[in-house]
């Protein structure tokens, strides 16, 4: 557990009920909208029968502990095709090197929700969505422009049909995983 406030030092809940500072090397996330999946940033695009995701901003209290999430519902419908997608997924970055990325999610419902999380190189990767926040890493090497996060729903690709989840702190960057750096 961390927490972060305005104007005070990170610390760190994890091992001691004492705390200890958090000290980390000096990170960027990449993503531009961190926290805002309803801005234009970030793509909503179906194929197929699916349905284009719905967001819902400041839905849900975050892993910070404010109202801060978003809330998403992904849907296709009772489809198995492949062309069925509902997905959620960041602008293109230009980028060479070796990066992580990553987001916090947990399901609304209580119901587990299966989804596909893909790498910047495309690389699908299963997730199950619970009730309790996580928080999904990918890591990669890229040397092209590419689109560092995609969430979705697909029918060829054993997920769920329907999704209803909450969101919070996507992030992209250089090397290995940091603590939630929000961007605006």
């Amino acid at each position: 557990i961390e927490v972060v406030e305005n104007d005070r030092p990170r610390i760190d809940y994890t091992d001691s009920a004492d705390g200890v500072l958090l000290l980390e090397p000096q990170r960027t996330n990449l993503i531009t909208y961190s926290n805002d999946f309803s801005n234009s940033f970030w793509g909503k695009t179906k194929g197929g029968v699916g349905v284009v995701p719905v967001v819902t901003s400041n839905y849900a209290t975050s892993p910070d502990g404010t109202q801060n999430a978003d809330r998403i519902i992904f849907d296709i419908g009772t489809s198995t095709s492949s062309s069925d997608i509902s997905q959620l997924q960041a602008s293109s970055i230009v980028m060479s090197g070796d990066y992580t990325n990553s987001l916090y999610l947990k399901s609304n419902t209580g119901t587990e929700y299966d989804m596909t999380l893909l790498e910047p190189d495309g690389s699908a990767i299963s997730i199950t969505i619970t009730s309790v926040w996580q928080r999904f890493t990918t890591a990669d090497t890229v040397n092209a422009t590419d689109i560092p996060i995609k969430l979705r729903l697909r029918g060829n690709e054993s997920t769920s049909k329907y999704a209803d989840i909450s969101i919070y702190g996507a992030q992209l960057e250089v090397g290995s995983l940091s603590s939630y750096i929000p961007t605006q």
